[in-house]
């Protein structure tokens, strides 16, 4: 784990920042990327700059060779798994071409699949598209040298003026580049003569790209592969969708059906509820145990074992008439959390970073495990965690970048909630909640972090903040989110949906030991969105610790994610708030 002063932290994620974030120039663009989202249970290939962005490249970096005896031609890496290359390049007996990245890195070919829709790009089946799927079942890992490119999303390219060929020299034996610069004044006559010269030679060894510094900060965005019948450069994105849905139907080899207990789940009446047993949703309960055995607010959603699971609405949560006012203040809080403390937030980073982070301390004051204080009275960790600590004898403590111990504020922990389906040996549905004793005050130094709702996508850029109780300092590193089917492939096989894999960012700068994904137990995974134009900043916890068996030797690390439970987060605590 690596620590860093303030001011490292600040270099390293605040980057770039604008004084004008509303001004979409180069560089608030680049800061923009930081806070959209990428898709996380399969590949999205419209994504793609959102997983590969770096801030150096090399010219090749994307760039695969297809060699068939003595010829040589070009397909390009469109994810980490999948080249793109045409027909001509792979022939249908592909079983005897060799296909090698820029470096001489082998790539194991498993599969090759071709366009079969070809003829509505004007084009003979000897120029088809056609996807090369990398083995991804062997111990093959793409070097972290070479990237896959983005495709061009739209057909229309004459709003750009730099356009690079990329080809295979034969004379020289290697991969080349040139490189055509319009002015504004010619730009459409000299892009439109660029193409057709292109078409022209009709090369089987090349590829049009574009390179935009400005946007995607030199990321190679492939433009088109080869040209129609009446020498008309074809756009990569008339088959985008194809190439879309064939890497998407990877996800299908590992799909892995939900469970029911604490699930989301929509009533009849088109609301939104979750998936718990009938006796913790007290007023269908209420309803059904009266003397006219009402039936009609009871929605089975599934079973439990045994149990009848009912979908039960935020509505069906309340408990009494006098626990209206409290179940109406906790469902702001958790469900408006984005709009809440707006002045609390709006602090240094190194203060946003840490304002979430609670110490989970035994009766001897002794560090046990960390956690993320979510609403003022209510901590989400990791069940493991729980295993450690009493209840009414150990303490959350909070506020830890205060000088002064009256705003570092310490709680007793009088309560704990495991996830019901917990498993000691997998470690699957590691979560919990634990309750204190009063609410904290609210300051700059201690403020809620949002949870993370949305189970398809997630923040792509993640800050993971824990403490190392060895030298008693809080712990910040920067990671990188791998795609589920990545993670399953190559580092754990038993990897589940309801899990996130992550690695340490693998960036040229460090300041002190190499940066590791190892963290204590409950551990927050983080990711700042900026709300509206006046990019008012919302801490969400998108993940929590869970196990990091090979982290050490450089592996990741798995955190359970927040979205998968939110629905089961927000039942317990609407339910636990009414009692306090």
């Amino acid at each position: 784990m690596w620590r860093c002063s303030l001011l490292g932290i600040l270099v390293m994620l605040l980057g770039g920042a604008t004084a004008n974030p509303q001004e979409y120039d180069g560089r608030s663009m680049l800061q923009d990327f930081r806070n959209r989202f990428m898709a996380y249970e399969h590949i999205e290939v419209d994504e793609c700059p959102l997983k590969y962005l770096r801030s150096v490249y090399s010219d090749f970096c994307h760039i695969a060779l297809v060699k068939k005896n003595e010829s040589v031609c070009i397909g390009v890496l469109v994810n980490d798994y999948y080249i793109l290359s045409t027909a001509d390049c792979v022939p249908e007996d592909w079983k005897s071409i060799k296909v090698q990245l820029s470096s001489n890195f082998d790539l194991p070919i498993a599969d090759r699949i071709a366009y079969d829709k070809y003829k509505a790009l004007n084009v003979s089946k000897e120029y088809a598209p056609v996807l090369l799927r990398i083995n991804g079942t062997t111990d093959y890992r793409l070097p972290y040298d070479n990237t896959a490119a983005c495709l061009w999303p739209i057909d229309n390219l004459i709003s750009y003026s730099k356009v690079q060929e990329v080809a295979y020299d034969y004379t020289l034996h290697k991969i080349i580049q040139n490189t055509t610069v319009c002015s504004a004044a010619t730009q459409t006559e000299c892009l439109n003569k660029t193409f057709a010269q292109w078409c022209e030679r009709k090369p089987s060894s090349s590829l049009l790209q574009i390179r935009d510094l400005d946007k995607y900060s030199m990321h190679p965005m492939v433009v088109g592969l080869f040209c129609d019948e009446q020498h008309q450069l074809v756009p990569v994105s008339r088959y985008a969708d194809w190439i879309r849905d064939t890497i998407a139907m990877d996800k299908i080899l590992f799909a892995i059906p939900e469970a029911g207990l604490g699930e989301k789940c929509i009533t009849k009446s088109d609301k939104e509820g979750v998936c718990i047993r009938l006796e913790s949703c007290p007023k269908v309960l209420t309803q059904l145990k009266s003397k006219s055995r009402d039936t009609t607010t009871l929605e089975q959603c599934g079973f439990d074992g045994g149990d009848v699971l009912t979908c039960c609405t935020t509505d069906d949560m309340l408990k009494r008439n006098d626990t209206l006012d409290k179940l109406a203040a906790i469902v702001q809080e958790v469900e408006h959390c984005h709009e809440l403390y707006e002045k609390y937030r709006r602090t240094t980073k190194e203060q946003q970073l840490h304002s979430q982070l609670a110490l989970i301390r035994d009766e001897n004051d002794k560090v046990e495990c960390v956690g993320t204080l979510v609403a003022k009275q209510f901590v989400l960790t990791a069940a493991q965690c729980v295993l450690r600590i009493t209840p009414n004898k150990s303490t959350m403590k909070i506020g830890l970048t205060a000088s002064d111990d009256v705003v570092a504020q310490t709680r007793t922990i009088i309560s704990t909630v495991v996830h019901p389906m917990f498993d000691h040996q997998s470690n699957h549905y590691n979560i919990a909640i634990l309750v204190l004793d009063a609410p904290i005050l609210i300051t700059e130094y201690s403020v809620p972090a949002c949870m993370w709702p949305e189970k398809h996508r997630m923040p792509a850029k993640l800050i993971s903040t824990g403490y190392d109780d060895t030298v008693q300092a809080v712990t910040v590193s920067a990671v990188d989110p791998l795609y589920y089917i990545d993670c399953r492939l190559k580092y754990y096989t038993g990897l589940t949906l309801p899990e996130a894999c992550v690695l340490p960012e693998n960036e040229d700068f460090h300041c002190g030991e190499e940066p590791t994904a190892c963290a204590e137990s409950g551990t927050g995974l983080y990711g700042t969105v900026y709300m509206s134009s006046d990019w008012r900043p919302v801490n969400y916890v998108v993940g929590i610790y869970s196990t990091g068996a090979q982290c050490a030797q450089g592996l990741p690390a798995i955190y359970t994610r927040v979205s998968e439970y939110y629905p089961w987060i927000k039942a317990q605590l609407y339910l636990m708030a009414q009692d306090m």
